[in-house]
């Protein structure tokens, strides 16, 4: 099968999640990815949750994917960098600035060993700047970037995002710069450097509502604590909680959503609410959506207690609304996986040699022709050292001497 990224060989040298989560999807797409690990391996090795002794992050982020181990510290590992180079279309490292050039692998040593490569750097806060230097974490970046100001309550502490949206937004920036150099090498024969400042991917995050506030006429800084979206714990039924809004009709028009609205009150036993001009406006600004739903809140579940999530999803959908129940993980990836994740591919099985059977999840889109494939578990440390060094053309005593002088393992 044809296979989209078929014939492009990747040097990843990346840790943490962005960078490997990155070449992991140039891998999913046909690429050779050669992992290149120190001696000691990828830190993600090494932190849990674990499963039968494996870590859950390293496999979760490393399939597809051969693993050689080097001491780039020595000058014979960074020669095996080099002679890695000189048949790659792509590599990629997660220093933060200068640290790839003062190990000998910063663009311009690669460059000048292949001048047509596509050079990805990912780095915390890029290479100008007064914070250039600095290393930062998820936390430290979702807050410098001001996106925890808008999560929480108003007047409250502010919240972070409970998930690594630093890290997965700049693995997938870190990937649409990748395959945008490789299109325009494809044209001009060109590489270049790709930069990838996870600060910036952070702030291209929030672009909607920075721009909103940067530019303002009457804006007046809301985001998720503003009439429109909210940090939602969602509504109490019967059997655990919902999140809804009748207004799906409202690309149809005004009119339309107006329908669902006067029928969604209507169904509820509350109808009786729309002779209350305050309400009639206040209560379709809320539904569902924004800060001001909480305060209808309490009126609406004293319907909601008397149905299951089930029964409410279905009434919001005869209306013309949309909703979803709050599923958990359990419900969502246990042993019933909820059908419209099976339906749509999005969680896939693979065997590992050591954790054995694991669930993983693919990659976010699908393509007619060139359909990506999850060919082989994350490596071992070094599994691969002898095949790699046997690829490029190291004969079997050259390899027995880097594994003695611990060059190579």
């Amino acid at each position: 099968m044809t296979e989209v990224l078929g014939g492009i060989k990747v040097i990843d040298l990346t840790e943490e999640i962005s960078g490997p989560l990155c070449s992991m999807y140039l891998g999913d797409m046909g690429a050779e990815v050669i992992k290149v690990e120190s001696l000691e391996g990828d830190w993600a090795r090494h932190i849990g949750p674990r499963i039968k002794g494996e870590s859950n992050l390293f496999i979760c982020h490393n399939r597809n994917k051969k693993s050689i181990a080097v001491d780039l510290t020595k000058p014979e590992g960074r020669q095996v960098v080099y002679d890695l180079v000189k048949g790659a279309g792509v590599f990629l490292e997660s220093f933060d600035a200068g640290g790839a050039a003062r190990l000998g692998v910063g663009y311009e040593d690669i460059k000048r060993i292949n001048h047509n490569i596509v050079y990805c750097s990912i780095s915390s806060f890029g290479e100008t700047g007064c914070y250039k230097d600095r290393h930062a974490s998820e936390l430290e970046l979702q807050g410098l970037a001001g996106y925890i100001q808008f999560l929480g309550e108003p007047g409250e502490e502010p919240v972070r995002v409970g998930s690594d949206v630093v890290e997965a937004s700049s693995a997938f920036h870190a990937l649409s710069g990748i395959l945008a150099a490789l299109y325009y090498r494809g044209k001009t024969g060109d590489g270049q450097k790709v930069g990838i400042a996870k600060l910036r991917s952070m702030i291209q995050m929030g672009a909607h509502w920075i721009q909103a506030f940067c530019n303002p006429d009457t804006y007046g800084g809301w985001y998720l604590t503003g009439p429109y979206d909210h940090a939602e714990h969602g509504y109490k039924t019967k059997d655990g909680s919902i999140v809804f809004s009748v207004l799906a009709r409202a690309g149809k028009g005004i009119e339309a959503a107006l329908e669902s609205w006067v029928e969604f009150l209507k169904r509820v036993g509350l109808g009786e609410l729309l002779e209350d001009p305050w309400f009639k406006y206040k209560g379709l600004r809320a539904i569902g959506l924004g800060r001001d739903a909480q305060e209808m809140k309490g009126l609406f579940e004293t319907y909601f207690l008397d149905k299951t999530s089930d029964e409410m999803i279905t009434m919001i959908d005869e209306i013309g609304g949309m909703g979803s129940a709050i599923y958990d993980y359990e419900t969502l990836y246990g042993g019933a996986m909820h059908p419209q994740i099976q339906a749509v591919g999005a969680i896939q099985e693979m065997e590992h040699p050591v954790a054995g059977k694991v669930k993983v999840t693919a990659l976010p889109w699908t393509m007619s022709d060139t359909p990506s494939q999850i060919k082989s578990a994350a490596p071992a440390l070094g599994q691969h050292t002898d095949e790699i060094l046997a690829g490029i053309g190291y004969k079997e005593d050259r390899i027995k001497k880097l594994r003695k002088s611990k060059i190579v393992a």
